[in-house]
């Protein structure tokens, strides 16, 4: 086998363990995948994070999501499969969450330019607990790597945090001092600050990429002992022969001449 057939073999072997296995992985998560309709759809970020509460009861949660458009669908992924199929099984699930508790607030009062922070009691909204129903169901063919690989899903980058505006500044300070503030004062990011790379700099990658240096010449193939041999009778030894031949006959030649 030469020695192009041999890669080629080598990189469909590669590439048909690397769907195999690819194929086994969105199996396993496939088991781990599970949706949630929550009704009444929770309004706040207190209620939601009950929810997630609730299916913690049944295992580690790697993944929570409200769907998009949807306030009252989830989206989650369990570390274990045995975890999901306990969550599918004890569905439909009910839930209570308290009433907001009195808890002093900060609230923003802007006196010309200059925001000014003052404390003020909350006042509870709701004077009785609200109750929830949870229906879990299996959701295997969810694109996780779809959603894990969003902007939204990863930490917030450098220019993000540098990038200090009023709105983000005036919610720092009146946002509670918990794990949200810092997403929740990043509201109205400005993606026009975020850093580029040079356009020129850009090409000359490109461009050192493409050049002939980088194309490297395959090595040449070693030529077995028969076919040297079968060459060196059929076209080298009757060249050398023609050669010397000509050299006899011109040799002769110029002997008559003289």
């Amino acid at each position: 086998m030469s020695a192009s057939k041999t890669y080629r073999a080598a990189q469909s072997a590669a590439k048909t363990e690397l769907m195999a296995t690819t194929h086994l992985k969105n199996i396993e998560i496939g088991k781990r995948s599970i949706r949630l309709f929550v009704s009444p759809a929770p309004v706040n970020f207190a209620e939601r994070r009950f929810v997630l509460r609730a299916l913690e009861k049944y295992g580690p949660v790697e993944f929570f999501k409200l769907m998009p458009g949807q306030g009252s669908a989830f989206i989650s992924l369990m570390k274990e499969s045995e975890a999901a199929t306990k969550a599918v099984s004890s569905s439909p699930v009910n839930i209570t969450v308290p009433s907001s508790c009195k808890v002093p607030r900060s609230v923003v009062k802007v006196d010309g330019l200059k925001p000014r922070f003052e404390k003020q009691p909350s006042q509870s909204f709701r004077s009785e607990d609200n109750k929830f129903v949870i229906e879990i169901t299996e959701s295997p063919a969810y694109n996780h790597k779809g959603s894990s690989s969003s902007f939204l899903a990863s930490v917030w980058p450098d220019f993000v945090t540098k990038n200090k505006t009023l709105a983000s500044e005036t919610l720092q300070q009146s946002l509670p001092n918990s794990i949200t503030a810092r997403g929740l004062s990043h509201w109205a990011v400005d993606f026009g600050h975020e850093p580029a790379m040079d356009s020129r700099k850009i090409d000359r990658l490109e461009t050192r990429n493409w050049i002939p240096t980088k194309i490297k010449t395959p090595p040449r193939k070693p030529t077995p002992q028969a076919v040297g041999e079968w060459v060196r009778r059929e076209h080298i030894l009757p060249r050398q022969q023609l050669r010397m031949d000509e050299q006899a006959t011109r040799t002769t030649s110029e002997d008559q001449d003289i």
